[in-house]
């Protein structure tokens, strides 16, 4: 059964009728990007933007359904999203269980007066100043709907204070850490010490590199690499912007008996068309059937025109 939570909207502007429409898809969309850092601090791992596995899993736990809402100020009730089978080999936890723990992690970011996540306080700041919090609203509150039978309930109360305390803590951990990027290098200018970083998925990365770099640069460009440095991130999305380059590694193809250059080379089509032996013409009469005989092939141009 899906764990559902409260999320009320306080304020003389939080009534049914009274609220602004986009305030409502606020509330869900905010939550949502909240719950995607939260997991990401709940999985105690880099925010590598380049990993397309890891973005899948934690985009499915933040994934909140609408269930209804309930009576007084603005109440929306979110359920927390089940595991579908095909994604639950993604990590060690389930999608469930990440969710469940992105959850707690959130709640336990608002309340905590100590060291917390930074890209996740960032994320509940903004959340907060896009609802107008201690303006056009009074606070925001988020609990589990139903009472656990073991555990208190989980809840947390983001108000103005709450919202300045976080934004602090954001402003003190910058969205950027010593991390590896990997991908293919392209566009490098050596004279402003530039290139652009191509992931697996994804939009491209900003490389920056010193002249000591310069040759380890040249000779990957256009090749797989991993780029070891300081890496910044998008405070929404957790995707990787930009790195500075302390090294590079280039991917190591194994050779099984051919030519290891041939493997990294781009072929031109006249090139290709030389090794193997053809022109790339070919006469349409050979593209029949052998075994058809005259009337066989009658009868198809008949259907062909009609």
């Amino acid at each position: 059964m899906a764990r559902i939570i409260r999320a009320r909207l306080d304020g003389p502007n939080a009534a049914p009728g009274v609220i602004a429409a986009v305030d409502v898809v606020r509330v869900i969309s905010g939550l949502q990007r909240a719950m995607s850092q939260a997991a990401y601090a709940a999985l105690g791992q880099p925010r590598r933007g380049t990993t397309g596995r890891h973005r899948a899993a934690v985009e499915a736990a933040a994934r909140l359904l609408f269930v209804g809402t309930e009576e007084g100020s603005f109440v929306q009730l979110l359920a927390l999203p089940e595991a579908p089978a095909a994604t639950t080999d993604l990590f060690d936890l389930e999608v469930a269980h990440l969710s469940a723990s992105a959850f707690e992690r959130l709640i336990e970011a608002v309340n905590s007066d100590g060291d917390i996540d930074g890209p996740l306080a960032a994320s509940i700041a903004d959340l907060a100043a896009e609802l107008g919090i201690g303006d056009r609203h009074e606070r925001l509150t988020l609990e589990e709907a139903e009472q656990p039978t073991v555990s208190p309930r989980l809840r947390a109360v983001i108000d103005r204070r709450a919202s300045e305390r976080l934004r602090a803590r954001s402003a003190a951990h910058p969205a950027s850490r010593e991390d590896v990027v990997t991908g293919t290098l392209v566009e490098a200018d050596f004279e402003r010490g530039t290139a652009r970083l191509q992931p697996p998925v994804g939009a491209s990365v900003t490389v920056r590199f010193s002249p000591e770099l310069a040759d380890d640069i040249q000779t990957a460009l256009r090749q797989p690499s991993e780029l070891e440095g300081t890496v910044s991130y998008d405070p929404l999305t957790a995707v990787a912007t930009a790195v500075t380059v302390r090294s590079v590694s280039r991917g190591v193809q194994l050779a099984f008996g051919v030519d290891v250059k041939d493997f990294w080379r781009t072929w031109t089509l006249s090139e290709l068309q030389a090794r193997q032996g053809t022109t790339g013409l070919f006469d349409v009469n050979e593209l029949g059937d052998p075994t058809l005989d005259e009337s066989d092939r009658l009868a198809f141009a008949s259907i062909r025109d009609q």
